[in-house]
């Protein structure tokens, strides 16, 4: 198994998200397969015939809005869910484990839809014999090495320079020409023209004439007798030159993964909600390569085109060009030798002066040559990590497939791009079909502050539906587009791992200074800020809103444009994207004298000391506030039943024999004394039997999600479902049973039977003498060195699987122990148990069911793993 290197090894909280049939989303208003209620439509047709994936899954048809019906010299129609019920845009299964448990799912799409375009409007080239490739780029250099053989825009030495004088096609200005529209023009029927900045970004450009378009070829492009421009929906111009457009399907997944409950839940509703910085973030997904780069990975349905992953290796020379230092292959088998010129300040001149740079296309301006974009020495689904292990760019937000994607369509990745391509079966470096890990850091963002960094950015819009279908939560809120073709792909599951430390807030009135980092500086309103170096965050009048008319204004004495952001969080403020034309928000921004006022809603907000300039959207972070405060439900000193909700609950039970109901939520639960039963339900819980000698025996049912469990007093019998829980057995003989998930389970007093289940599980019998069964996986079998510990039985040690023995006490060496078999009749009768004992007092710390079959026995000392059997 190939996986991606995960840097958070002893996160501050982790969740995770098994994947099933259930995630499916099926419409633009976040119609899942789970939310389907008996009657309606379905987005997956059980009733169907199935497709057999091998391996006992059986696949199921979809239906969705996300696939399009194509005509040729049309264009592309997004199908509707009920007027289009067809059941063509994919298949779909369970993948279950040996005792039923969900493992996954196996998906497989349908054939890409592509349908005829008139010549250089498409986005492929299409030839005899249905062979097709790729006609389309982001970047004007790599189209310009294909269709001419001019250096720059413009250049007068070429044989055949490029047509770029690009005309609209379709709308009140076809026919004319960008640069002419912009310049300004007297346009039939409406009279002269001159387009201005419309989207408000500071520039007049072609993007203040066209729409975002990816599906029609008789509007909003712009065309030349070579190549035509269209706008992408991430803002972005496409250059295309081919005569076919493909629309894959996607098959969209939905994940809900807990977040940290004080993210959200405050004491009294007149309480601020705290705010956290996250200082690292990663997503981990488990799944089969798959045989397309395209297959997107959307945290809180963000797209982040500026994770790149790694870069190819160059030095810069003493006139600002970057070249190569070692031999590369590019993707169509052109050597690149050492020297190869990446970028090129010249070009960059060059390209100012340009007719291509008049109309406001930025992909030359910084001087990139073909060879930067189209060497196979780069690795787009890798991180790059400095010498201290920090992240310097993080890897695309995508599923690992076998192929590099974007100006590397189809070009599988080799282990040495030095090597001659196409490379042979041993000399690839992904294996489509092969299980791996992929991990993306959630903090890799094109701007100084991604909203991802700071805890009200996970939860904006909660209870909203985004554009693309992703129903929005307090809860971190995950899409999967898989785009590949037929071939099936698997996914497992995502798991969410997190650092993160709570945000000082800052009362009204006061003067709030920063340091020499990048700091996050929150006050309440009528505050000076003094950010300081670095790239700072300042989060102005929190828990002041427009609807209050509460909004008091601030001073920013050293604001930076472009290093600094402003955060508007929970006033009422218009949301804010990357692409957000700034003149169709609630934000108006005024230059008075040497500074800048900013507004929201007609309140003054807050003034930029020496700035003049009117700030783009990479200036600001707006997010809606979320918060909840706990419903209290607290019963009798008699036999109570409590229920609670589907939000956070604190619930008494008091003394009887109580049952008590948490159902969805971060719930804490006191059960009391008395014997009860206590169902925390989903969500991460905290959950307390009673303490004192009249508690009797519990039974408690953690539930799904991370719950914490500790079962007081009395012989409790504990279930952690799953999730990483951590269950404390307390006084008396207990049960514990961890179930799925990476557990911690501690019996404490008396002679406990401790179950880990699946997972990872760290098991600490406790005093006495206790029965411990690790389960799947490789487990950890803690004891304390003590006396009072006892000696603890385990029934299913196996050094194979990775299971561990921890000795408690520090300064043990592996010669202090002593591994003795006999026949106690335990297990197998055939087979010795394996007593493990500490010389120092000769006290039998373990004993290892049939343990004379194990080749080794594995026992951690300080941190060291010494084999007692060696």
């Amino acid at each position: 198994m190939c996986a991606d290197t995960v840097t958070i090894t002893t996160p501050d909280w982790t969740s995770s998200h098994i994947f099933s049939s259930d995630d499916v989303t099926g419409t633009f208003d976040g119609l899942t397969q789970g939310t389907v209620l008996d009657g309606e439509m379905p987005v997956v047709d059980f009733t169907a015939t199935a497709k057999d994936a091998g391996d006992g899954v059986l696949l199921y048809p979809i239906n969705s809005e996300f696939g399009y019906i194509v005509t040729d010299f049309i264009g592309a129609v997004e199908k509707d869910f009920l007027l289009n019920p067809e059941y063509e845009e994919g298949w779909i299964g369970d993948l279950h484990g040996e005792g039923g448990e969900q493992e996954g799912i196996v998906v497989s799409n349908t054939e890409t839809e592509a349908f005829k375009t008139p010549a250089v409007l498409g986005t492929w080239l299409a030839g005899l014999g249905g062979n097709t490739v790729k006609a389309s780029t982001e970047h004007y250099v790599v189209m310009q090495h294909i269709l001419s053989d001019q250096q720059f825009p413009d250049d007068p030495d070429a044989l055949y320079p490029l047509d770029n004088n690009l005309k609209v096609i379709g709308g009140d200005y076809d026919g004319y020409a960008i640069k002419d529209l912009l310049d300004g023009v007297d346009v039939a029927g409406i009279g002269w023209v001159d387009i201005g900045d419309i989207n408000g970004d500071g520039v007049e450009d072609v993007k203040d004439i066209l729409e975002p378009n990816e599906t029609t070829i008789d509007s909003n492009i712009a065309a030349s007798t070579d190549y035509s421009v269209t706008l992408k929906d991430d803002g972005k111009l496409l250059y295309r030159w081919g005569n076919a457009i493909k629309k894959p399907n996607d098959i969209r997944l939905e994940a809900k993964i807990e977040l940290p409950s004080e993210w959200s839940i405050k004491d009294s509703p007149d309480d601020l909600q705290k705010l956290y910085r996250i200082t690292s973030a990663e997503l981990l997904v488990n799944h089969t390569i798959t045989n397309n780069p395209n297959d997107q990975l959307r945290p809180e349905g963000l797209e982040n085109e500026a994770a790149i992953g790694t870069l190819p290796t160059y030095q810069i020379l003493d006139d600002g060009s970057w070249v190569t230092t070692d031999d590369y292959y590019a993707g169509d088998g052109t050597l690149y030798p050492a020297g190869t010129v990446l970028k090129d300040p010249a070009l960059a001149a060059l390209w100012a002066t340009s007719e291509l740079a008049a109309i406001g296309a930025v992909d030359g301006a910084e001087g990139f040559t073909n060879a930067w974009y189209t060497t196979m020495d780069r690795e787009p689904f890798e991180a790059a990590f400095d010498e201290s292990g920090e992240y310097i760019s993080g890897p695309r937000w995508r599923l690992q497939p076998d192929k590099y994607g974007q100006d590397l369509p189809s070009v599988v990745i080799p282990l040495d791009p030095s090597l001659p391509p196409p490379p042979t079966k041993d000399e690839v470096k992904y294996d489509v079909g092969e299980v791996t890990q992929t991990v993306i850091n959630l903090l890799d963002w094109e701007t100084p502050v991604s909203r991802m960094s700071i805890s009200a950015g996970w939860q904006d819009q909660a209870g909203t539906t985004d554009i693309n279908g992703l129903n929005l939560s307090p809860d971190f809120d995950l899409s999967v587009y898989i785009k590949g073709d037929i071939k099936p792909a698997t996914l497992y599951n995502a798991e969410l791992l997190l650092d993160y430390e709570e945000i000082t807030i800052y009362a009204a009135g006061g003067t709030i200074t920063g340091g020499a980092g990048d700091d996050y500086l929150v006050g309440q309103g009528d505050n000076t800020l003094i950010g300081g170096a670095g790239e700072d965050f300042f989060v102005l009048s929190y828990g002041t809103t427009i609807s209050d008319a509460n909004i008091l204004s601030n001073i920013i004495t050293d604001f930076t444009v472009g290093e600094d952001v402003l955060g508007l969080i929970g006033m009422g403020a218009s949301t804010v994207e990357l692409d957000t034309i700034m003149v169709d928000t609630n934000i108006t921004q005024t230059v008075v004298g040497s500074d800048l006022l900013v507004s929201v809603g007609g309140y003054d907000l807050v003034t930029l000391q020496g700035v003049t300039e009117v700030l783009d959207a990479t200036s600001f972070m707006t997010s809606t506030q979320y918060s909840m405060t706990p419903e209290v439900f607290v019963g009798t000193d008699g036999d109570d039943v409590l229920r609670g909700t589907s939000s956070p609950d604190v619930m008494y039970g008091l003394d009887g024999d109580d049952r008590i109901l948490g159902y969805e939520g971060a719930d804490t639960i006191y059960g009391g004394d008395g014997a009860d039963t206590l169902n925390g339900g989903d969500g991460s819980d905290e959950i307390y039997g009673g303490d004192t000698a009249a508690d009797l025996s519990d039974v408690v049912y953690a539930g799904d999600g991370n719950d914490t469990v500790d079962g007081g007093a009395g012989n409790d019998i504990i279930y952690g479902g799953l999730g990483d829980d951590v269950l404390i057995g307390g006084d008396g003989a207990d049960q514990l049973y961890g179930q799925g998930g990476n557990d911690v389970l501690t019996g404490s007093s008396w002679g406990d039977l401790i179950f880990g289940g699946d997972g990872l599980d760290f098991i600490n019998g406790g005093g006495g003498s206790d029965r411990l069964n690790g389960g799947a996986a490789a487990d950890m079998f803690y004891h304390a060195g003590v006396a009072s510990h006892g000696s603890d039985w385990i029934q299913d040690y196996d050094a194979a699987e990775g299971d561990v023995l921890v000795f408690g006490l520090s300064g043990a060496s592996s010669s202090d122990f002593a591994v003795n078999f006999v026949s106690a009749g335990s297990g197998d009768g055939a087979v010795d148990e394996a007593f493990i004992t500490y010389a120092p007092n000769s006290q039998i710390l373990w004993a290892l069911v049939d343990g004379a079959d194990q080749t080794s026995i594995n026992l951690q000392l300080d941190g060291m793993v010494y084999d007692l059997l060696a």
